[in-house]
């Protein structure tokens, strides 16, 4: 117990002496700065408790971080003395309770504790790295299969569903079987909106709105081959028509959208000449943020071989990438850029 109050030593001195100021001068309280130096003493003893014990709280709760500070410095300091009593019990109760749960041997991982948490996974494309570890180890008993093969289809990251399409291969009978039917409905999913939107095409649309059903027809057909839901033999065929749809919705409307994905469908036909040709396009029709097209523009040039030119791309957008939420051009930066892996090349 003194080991681990050691490390939170220097902020609890500093609450007590602070409480210990607002105690002193409520004994010998004569003046209305008196006053304003107890509760100005309280409230500094407060604002140095709180952060004492957030670090302390469950995982779960920290989403909550300042609905649950608001609440405890409103406990601290409207409840004065017992108010902060109780904080500092609090404190030293959940100080106790990290300890034991630090110093517990952990048997498992268990998946269903995982996906029982409020977490919010769907749509996710980070953080996906234990799965790869998970999927490879072996050792999974009865429904945690079925768990893990839920969760790589929720995630809808193309590599984890390359992975997803290995474990139909797996001695476990019910991780194959969930796989193959998750894999199913994904691909069923895009089917039905390919299926829909070529309903609507019949009809006798604006031509705005007949550009945009175009548009998320060669999005949808893209997708199919983006996340290897269709067999080798078939991935030329689905291409194609994705740009058909794209070809027609240009000829209706030019939007720099229909160029990018252009773009992509000629990288995944492997023609990079072309494929170059739309990004450009794309950015000379409208002023796009450096976010959407140089990765795209920067992976061209890798696979043409011209290291040269991708480090000197993404030194120019460097800002833009090193300050972007996406955490894959978080990770262009840091490898290009931070640590200059380009140059050696």
């Amino acid at each position: 117990m003194i080991k681990e109050l050691t490390y939170f030593r220097k902020d609890l001195f500093y609450s007590l002496i602070a409480e210990a100021a607002a105690v002193a001068n409520l004994f010998y309280l004569q003046s209305f700065y008196q006053l304003i130096l107890l509760l100005l003493s309280h409230l500094i003893a407060c604002l140095l408790m709180v952060p004492l014990i957030f670090p302390l709280l469950l995982k779960r709760y920290k989403r909550y971080a300042k609905r649950i500070t608001f609440l405890l410095i409103s406990i601290c300091f409207l409840m004065f003395f017992p108010g902060y009593l109780l904080l500092l019990s609090v404190f030293l109760y959940l100080l106790v309770s990290r300890k034991k749960r630090v110093s517990a041997r952990i048997e498992s991982f268990s998946l269903s504790e995982f996906l029982a948490s409020s977490v919010s996974l769907k749509g996710r494309a980070m953080g996906e790295a234990p799965l790869y570890l998970l999927q490879k180890s072996g050792g999974l008993r009865g429904k945690e299969v079925d768990l893990l093969a839920t969760l790589i289809l929720e995630i809808k990251n193309p590599r984890l569903l390359n992975n997803a399409a290995g474990i139909l291969s797996s001695q476990y009978d019910e991780l194959r079987l969930s796989v193959f039917s998750s894999l199913t409905r994904l691909e069923k999913s895009i089917q039905e909106r390919i299926s829909l939107l070529s309903e609507r095409l019949k009809e006798n649309l604006p031509d705005e709105e007949k550009a945009d059903v175009l548009f998320k027809l060669a999005q949808n057909n893209y997708d199919l081959v983006y996340h290897k839901l269709v067999d080798e033999e078939l991935e030329k065929l689905t291409l194609q028509k994705a740009e058909d749809y794209l070809l027609q919705a240009m000829k209706v409307k030019q939007d720099a959208e229909f160029l990018i994905l252009m773009s992509k469908v000629q990288m995944a036909k492997k023609d990079l000449t072309s494929a170059e040709k739309f990004l450009i396009s794309a950015v000379e029709l409208n002023r796009l943020h450096p976010t959407r097209y140089a990765p795209y523009l920067a992976e061209i040039y890798f696979r043409k071989g011209k290291y040269g030119q991708v480090v000197e791309l993404l030194s120019k957008y460097a800002r833009d990438l090193k300050y972007s939420m996406n955490p894959y051009l978080a990770y262009i930066y840091e490898f290009w850029i931070v640590n200059d892996a380009g140059s050696s090349k």
